[in-house]
């Protein structure tokens, strides 16, 4: 990998960051005042750990091509079926199969109809827990997030990542938990923690388990 190959943007931030698009991009923001030779400069630092990320990818990349007609969701592989004369799609959970009723042997196609899916089965599930729990909430939204999980806003408006949907289910729980518990402790001080623990049990592997995987969501 050399800095010719990568895209260098300039833009209103304090911090530069670096991100790793799916299909190899490299792109470097940084703050568009910043000394020319930074951009650079900041590559050279960070090339091992880009190398890596990079091989990560083409190795998840040629997995994902052996299961061609099999897509990950909650964490387990489910084969696809596709049916037109399907009214609805139908989820058979015992063999892990999806009867789809359009075809989505594309990454455009899929992308959308995990989006979809991604909507109703999150909203949902907030819905559910912060009922359950008495969280007072504002707005829920699943978005297209390009590297960050979810945020909670000042207002209580809870928007999560779309990707999500590819998580295990308890991870998918952690984070709603997570924002829920937001609405009450705006930071991640102590008592924020101890009030998120008082809810899950399991934080600590769940945070571990993100910190983890959380690149291969974005795949």
């Amino acid at each position: 990998m050399d800095f010719k190959d990568c895209k260098i943007i300039r833009k209103k931030v304090k911090n530069a960051r670096i991100s790793i698009k799916s299909n190899w991009e490299v792109i470097i923001g940084v703050p568009r005042f910043c000394l020319p030779g930074y951009p650079k400069k900041l590559f050279e630092s960070k090339k091992d750990w880009i190398e890596e990320k990079l091989s990560h990818i083409n190795k998840t990349k040629t997995k994902l091509e052996w299961r061609k007609w099999e897509i990950k969701y909650h964490w387990e592989f489910y084969k696809l079926v596709q049916n037109d004369k399907l009214k609805q799609d139908y989820f058979d959970y015992e063999n892990r199969e999806i009867f789809c009723k359009n075809d989505l042997s594309t990454w455009e196609k899929l992308e959308i109809w995990y989006k979809k899916d991604a909507k109703k089965y999150l909203i949902q599930r907030t819905e559910d827990i912060a009922e359950n729990e008495w969280f007072r909430i504002g707005k829920i939204s699943v978005r297209n997030q390009s590297s960050r999980w979810w945020s909670c806003s000042g207002k209580n408006n809870i928007s999560l990542n779309w990707r999500l949907i590819k998580c295990p289910k308890n991870i998918v729980d952690y984070v709603i938990y997570h924002e829920l518990t937001h609405t009450i402790e705006k930071n991640h001080s102590d008592k924020f923690r101890s009030k998120l623990e008082s809810y899950l049990s399991d934080c600590k592997e769940s945070r571990k388990w993100l910190k983890i995987n959380w690149g291969e969501m974005f795949l």
